[in-house]
């Protein structure tokens, strides 16, 4: 018998006035998108920067995932990410979306954008 584990993640865009929060499974060794900001949102922002989170939001331990300022052309990464990110820009301009491969359950997690 074969048995599914799934790898849970959520993600939260919170762009100047924005909400959007996600929720998706993905299996271990497979891919997620996290998706940017708007054009209009994408112009006025200097930084991005996601970060997740592990375990509960109050007490959970919040680490950066990858920073990218704008004029930049490729972004920095935490060591565990290396090899594993694709950063999506066009026009020599990003807006903060990116590609995980590779999942493994230590990516579990909630990750969030910030910019500013």
């Amino acid at each position: 018998m074969h048995c599914l584990q799934l790898i849970a993640l959520n993600y939260f865009v919170q762009p100047f006035t924005a909400l959007a929060e996600t929720e998706v499974f993905r299996a271990p060794g497979s891919s997620v998108h996290f998706p940017g900001v708007n054009e209009d949102q994408r112009d006025q922002a200097k930084v991005f920067q996601w970060k997740v989170s592990h375990g509960n939001t109050e007490n959970g331990t919040r680490m950066r995932v990858l920073q990218f300022h704008a004029g930049a052309t490729e972004p920095s990464l935490m060591k565990k990410y290396i090899n594993r990110v694709d950063f999506s820009s066009s026009n020599g301009s990003s807006n903060g979306s990116f590609v995980l491969h590779n999942l493994t359950f230590l990516d579990q997690g909630h990750y969030e954008l910030f910019i500013n």
